[in-house]
């Protein structure tokens, strides 16, 4: 099976940085900000929520901008 890579752009600097693992559930970028990243329970792609995020808190996606209902 062929592993995926993921791309993720940091709101913040805007930087364009590809996963190690796609598998990953949270993410460091450069700048100094980390996310936690959850797939998008509307269009399927992963999307980041700041690491500061509450628990259960809706959250919107970067991609397709639907509202998801927290994670566990």
């Amino acid at each position: 099976m062929e592993q995926q890579i993921v791309e993720v752009q940091c709101p913040r600097c805007r930087a364009i940085n590809a996963l190690p693992d796609p598998a990953a559930g949270d993410w460091d970028c450069s700048c100094g900000t980390s996310y936690v990243l959850r797939r998008c329970s509307s269009c399927t792609v992963v999307s980041h929520v700041p690491a500061l995020q509450q628990r259960r808190e809706p959250w919107y996606c970067v991609w397709c901008q639907a509202s998801n209902r927290g994670y566990a």
